[in-house]
Parts: structure tokens; C-alpha cells; sequence
């Protein structure tokens, strides 16, 4: 098997690995209580990887419409001023590699691959 067939295979099975977890926006079970919805989970999972949350500066845009919008601008102007900026925006239109930017460029397959069996690690 040729090296990019590897990696394209190894590449789907990680993104079906990213979205095999509970997507809560289409969910349909029942309601949204302290049991279900705490920060347990994710401080464990932070924990686990180092607590990266914890160094450095980040910027989060919540609200309804131009989240995607804002949050290029922001790290656009953020890269321009000679930051290192990272960027995850939801959904992606061709590739999965779209959602998650480092200083403007787009992920490579093998980083989301090498990302993803880092936290299988874990």
C-alpha cells in the first residue's frame, strides 16, 4: 500500500475516532442537568494532557451568528501582529483539516492523525 493510501486511511479513522463523541447540539435525549453537563470530564481530559488551557492567552467568541467571521479576524490581525495563533472553527466545508489553523495554515492530515493518536494515548 502506497504511503499516501496509508495515511489517508489512518486520516478517516481519525476523524471517525473525533466524531464518534456526543455531539450535544443534535442530540435528542433528555434534559440538560448538573449530572450531564459539568466540567469533570474536561478538567479530567485537560489534566491528562498537560493542563495546555493554562499557558498562554486565548480569545473564545460565543453568541449566534459570525462566530466564524470574527474569529478569522481576530486571528488574523493577532498572526499579522507577529502572534502565533491557533484558529478551530466548526463546520469545515471540504476537509476536516479546514477546522484548525496555526498562524493561518490549515493542518496537514498527518498532524490531525498524530493529534489524535496523542490522545488516544492519554
Amino acid at each position: 500500500m502506497e504511503v499516501e493510501q496509508v495515511l489517508n486511511t489512518e486520516f478517516e479513522s481519525a476523524v471517525e475516532f473525533l466524531y464518534s463523541f456526543i455531539d450535544y447540539e443534535r442530540s435528542l435525549f433528555g434534559k440538560y442537568d448538573d449530572r450531564t453537563f459539568n466540567l469533570e470530564r474536561l478538567r479530567s481530559f485537560l489534566s491528562t494532557l498537560g493542563n495546555p488551557h493554562e499557558r498562554g492567552w486565548y480569545v473564545h467568541i460565543a453568541g449566534t451568528n459570525g462566530k466564524g467571521s470574527v474569529a478569522a479576524m481576530v486571528a488574523g490581525a493577532l498572526t499579522q501582529a507577529g502572534l502565533r495563533t491557533g484558529l478551530y472553527t466548526s463546520p469545515h466545508l471540504i476537509t476536516f483539516c479546514e477546522r484548525i489553523r496555526i498562524d493561518g495554515c490549515m493542518v496537514t492530515p498527518g498532524e490531525i492523525v498524530a493529534g489524535v493518536a496523542r490522545i488516544k494515548e492519554t
